[in-house]
């Protein structure tokens, strides 16, 4: 792998993707989460499909929700401020994502918000609850250095995991809660890693070095997808890869603008973003755990990216509504 200007391409996909949203479309930004909720009656039982996503469609960038099936979107934060990088609590009561510096969570049930944290960075996937529910961990600007900290769902403990790092290219948690995967760049080094750490901050180690982002773990905690521009081919192409907790890299679906990868709960599916060169719109695509059957969720004029799944089962709000018979 080439090992010139790692960290710049990512800030290069981040701020371009971002500028594109800004100036191309009116209706934009996006990041999803995934959900699958079962509702069950005296007569029947049906099982429904949800995302959360970002899109400006109201104005500035805000979050929504919608039925996979149905696609009517329910806008869940104000329209009027900047929103994204959601994530849902295990139990899918809640949604933490980052707004204008600020780490918030939105009550699906009672629809109000309460910030949790500041100085958070915008970015994509900079923002992740536990798979148990205990912590958040998300990207921070403090103390001169851009690094991952955790913190309690009240807003207590807040804890830092990781040092020296000028920029974070996404974060993910294992699905025991014990570990947080990312992408990082350490100041002075040429190259972005995907390091794996322990949610005290413990037991660090790198995984893969070069010009690598956004990485997510599987659910079964076997597998790490990542993008990377340049991982075994020599065109600025983003490609999405899997690898194992050893550092064995392939290949494993996409083509020259796949972005943002993001398991579903089971493990079943990934979503991930795409860019068509020919309209100039981004999409949330949805895929097989094989690599095979992609579909387009969003298929919206709006750009929609950054993706992350729900837990299994969500209550029925106002935000997620049931169609299926």
């Amino acid at each position: 792998m080439a090992r010139t200007d790692k960290h710049s391409y990512f800030q290069l996909l981040s701020f371009v993707l971002g500028l594109t949203l800004l100036l191309v479309f009116a209706p934009a930004n996006n990041s999803l989460a995934w959900s699958q909720r079962t509702m069950t009656s005296t007569s029947n039982k049906k099982t429904c499909s949800f995302i959360a996503f970002v899109s400006n469609r109201d104005g500035e960038n805000a979050i929504f929700i919608m039925e996979v099936n149905n696609k009517e979107a329910y806008r869940v934060t104000d329209p009027t401020v900047d929103s994204g990088s959601p994530s849902w609590s295990p139990d899918g009561r809640y949604i933490a994502f980052q707004s204008e510096s600020n780490a918030y969570i939105f009550d699906l049930q009672n629809n109000s918000r309460r910030k949790l944290a500041d100085t958070v960075i915008g970015g994509f996937n900079v923002l992740a609850w536990s798979p148990n529910g205990k912590l958040i961990a998300f990207a921070s600007w403090r103390g001169g250095d851009v690094d991952i900290y955790t913190i309690n769902p009240d807003g207590s403990n807040l804890r830092r995991v990781t040092y020296g790092h000028r920029a974070i290219f996404g974060l993910s948690w294992s699905s025991d809660s014990q570990e947080i995967v990312y992408s990082g760049s350490l100041s002075g080094e040429p190259d972005n890693q995907i390091n794996i750490v322990a949610a005290d901050g413990s037991k660090e180690r790198t995984l893969i070095e070069g010009n690598v982002g956004y990485p997510t773990w599987s659910p079964d905690s076997k597998w790490i997808v990542f993008v990377s521009e340049d991982y075994g081919v020599n065109e600025v192409f983003t490609i999405i890869y899997r690898s194992d907790l050893s550092g064995n890299v392939v290949k494993y679906f996409g083509n020259s603008n796949s972005h943002l990868p993001s398991w579903s709960f089971d493990g079943s599916y990934l979503s991930f973003t795409e860019f068509d060169p020919h309209t100039g719109n981004y999409d949330i695509y949805m895929i097989g755990s094989n690599g095979l059957n992609p579909r387009n969720l969003t298929d919206h004029p709006s750009a929609d990216w950054d993706s992350s799944w729900s837990p299994k089962s969500v209550p029925e709000t106002n935000f997620t509504r049931c169609s299926a018979s």
